[in-house]
């Protein structure tokens, strides 16, 4: 499977200036899969699943990140138990 991107096409001089460095993406479903596969293919990226990160917890968000720095998150949870987290 090939991707496009506009990457390919600059100089690598100017290609470094808008390089990203990493990329986090949360939520292991189906979602956060299919983005993990083509993003993995052009830049380092991590996908975390909820025993990584629990994003309905303050505590674990920090946790998380202050041992790990990322230059994009992209957040594909779909969180089910929305009375917990709308009462947590």
């Amino acid at each position: 499977m090939s991707f496009w991107t506009p990457y390919a096409s600059w100089k690598s001089d100017e290609r470094n200036k808008y390089m990203i460095n990493n990329i986090l993406i949360l939520g292991d479903g189906f979602i956060g899969k299919n983005l993990f596969h083509i993003f993995n293919s052009i830049f380092p990226t991590t996908l975390a699943d909820k025993k990584s990160i629990d994003v309905t917890s303050k505590e674990s968000v920090k946790k998380y990140f202050s041992m790990y720095h990322f230059s994009h998150i992209i957040y594909a949870v779909g969180i089910k138990d929305v009375n917990n987290c709308e009462n947590n």
